[in-house]
């Protein structure tokens, strides 16, 4: 309805739901927030790879998996093996995964780019910027790490994809039936 009594009492009633969305939004940070500076873990769901999670929430190197976890950065940095490669050999071995699908190369490239390997995990608010870095016992040397980056953005760079090469006859042929460019 349209009487002003009603509007005002909508009016109240949306202002008290507003404050206390507010209120529940500033609880949650506040105990989020005490979460990650106390160095626990910030996501018990998910633990990576390599580690087993404590009762106290902190990341404790699984001695079995950490082995894996090493011999995935000893493949790429020193046997120069491609992700895919990596992927397959660890299949064929059937090394156990942390899921029951066997290995993919997406794990593999999040392992190679996590930092928690070194020991240290930076967390990043998205409005707060960084809040904190949580810190574990390392799998990883950082120097390990650092070779793992600079072999990965040199693969990137000399990609097929990546490189762009002239032919001789690129833009002057096409396809009979469809008209497409042949290169």
């Amino acid at each position: 309805t349209n009487a002003p009594a009603y509007k005002m009492l909508r009016t109240a009633i949306l202002m008290g739901a507003e404050m206390e969305y507010e209120s529940i939004k500033q609880r949650t940070r506040s105990s989020k927030f005490a979460w990650i500076t106390s160095n626990k873990w910030p996501s018990p769901g998910h633990v990576p790879f390599g580690y087993k999670l404590t009762p106290d929430y902190q990341l404790e190197i699984n001695p079995d998996r950490a082995e894996i976890v090493k011999r995935i950065y000893r493949m790429y940095k020193d046997e120069d093996m491609s992700v895919r490669d990596i992927v397959a050999t660890l299949n064929e071995e059937k090394i156990p995964s942390a899921t029951p699908n066997g290995w993919k190369k997406d794990r593999i490239q999040d392992m190679l780019n996590n930092r928690v390997y070194l020991g240290a995990l930076p967390i990043i608010g998205k409005k707060l910027g960084p809040i904190h870095t949580f810190h574990c016992d390392p799998i990883i040397s950082e120097e390990t790490f650092a070779k793992i980056k600079n072999k990965r953005k040199e693969r990137i760079e000399r990609s097929r994809r990546n490189t762009s090469r002239e032919y001789p006859f690129q833009g002057l042929l096409r396809c009979e039936l469809c008209g497409y460019p042949l290169h």
